[in-house]
């Protein structure tokens, strides 16, 4: 779809200061908890800053065009299934078939395993804006009744508005294990697999001890009225990224740790939103890949991942407000919906 602004845009992010101390791997510094229903307690050793930044947009043609290998992220056409994607169990039982299907296609893969989703709406406050004082008020509290949920139960989210990567060096790999496990207490496939596994502990050895590539891609859809004007999605290109721009950020879950990137800020990296999104196309974010040039060279002796040109391993992301184009007070609000997979080549 044509964008009548071509960009670029104007916009604000959400970054970490100086103060908060840099790292791949975590220190146990930077963290917050996460109860079973996916909601997060105010954060612990967080420092955000504003900053304004400059913003492409990714509807270009030709080599221009942003590609999931090399930047991280990838704008597709894709018609919206005819299926009620706030239902919970339509999403798992009829929308996980088609993103498998959709990302086996695309990426040649023999194997897509999807395995959670948020449904997000810009008329939530976002938890980053948390303060010990404020988590009974926000309507967002566990036992806040007048929650908006999704039919099944699950909490409608906010979009995240802050910098970060959805798995680290540590993360990723044990993500992958953990779906060899039973399901735990927060994943959303419980209610479907009980106590098996999604994926077999032979498949996933194969993975994690590098005889198979694997990497995790989110299917991100916008699933509200019209098209996407408040809180689009920003990707940052992974080309200019820097190891030394992270942040290990630990969500602590009543059964396991998980860990996120947050990020410093740098005037080299480059943002781009793919304006003006509607329901029948997806973006597909790269969230990790052990193949990337970054998990290879960060876990191994290797100074890459064997490609002729650089190989993206994940893009840092964030809900945007653009500053030089607001949208129109009676702009619906953003509503989108991500699916989680594991990719297995």
């Amino acid at each position: 779809m044509a964008s009548s602004h071509p960009g670029p845009f104007k916009g604000t992010l959400k970054y970490q200061s100086e103060n908060v101390s840099r790292s791949l791997r975590s220190n146990g510094k930077v963290y917050s908890n996460r109860d079973s229903t996916g909601t997060d307690s105010p954060p612990v050793g967080v420092e955000q800053i504003e900053v304004s930044v400059s913003v492409e947009s990714g509807r270009k043609e030709g080599e221009e065009r942003p590609r999931i290998h090399r930047e991280g992220f990838e704008l597709l056409p894709s018609v919206c299934p005819d299926m009620d994607l706030f239902d919970d169990s339509v999403i798992l039982e009829q929308y996980y078939p088609h993103v498998e299907t959709l990302l086996k296609e695309k990426l040649g893969a023999a194997h897509v395993f999807a395995f959670d989703h948020n449904l997000r709406s810009s008329s939530k406050g976002s938890w980053m804006h948390k303060t010990s004082s404020s988590s009974e008020e926000d309507g967002k509290g566990e036992g806040d009744k007048n929650a908006e949920r999704l039919k099944g139960g699950n909490l409608v989210q906010s979009p995240v508005a802050v910098v970060h990567g959805d798995l680290t060096l540590t993360s990723a790999p044990r993500r992958l294990e953990m779906l060899a496990e039973a399901p735990r207490e927060n994943d959303t496939l419980r209610r479907k697999l009980g106590d098996a596994p999604l994926i077999s502990a032979d498949l996933v050895n194969e993975a994690v001890s590098g005889k198979r590539r694997f990497a995790c891609v989110n299917v991100w859809r916008s699933v509200g009225e019209g098209v996407v004007k408040v809180s689009p999605l920003a990707m940052c290109d992974c080309r200019s990224v820097g190891d030394g721009d992270l942040v290990t950020f630990e969500v602590r879950y009543s059964d396991r740790t998980g860990e996120n990137y947050l990020a410093g800020h740098s005037e080299g990296h480059r943002w781009t939103i793919f304006p003006e999104m509607n329901r029948d196309e997806v973006v597909l974010l790269k969230c990790w890949d052990s193949e990337g040039d970054f998990a290879k060279k960060n876990q191994t002796d290797s100074q890459g991942g064997g490609f002729a040109e650089p190989f993206s391993t994940f893009a840092l992301h964030s809900a945007i407000e653009l500053t030089d184009t607001s949208p129109a007070p009676d702009a619906p609000a953003r509503k989108s919906l991500e699916v989680r997979t594991v990719v297995i080549f």
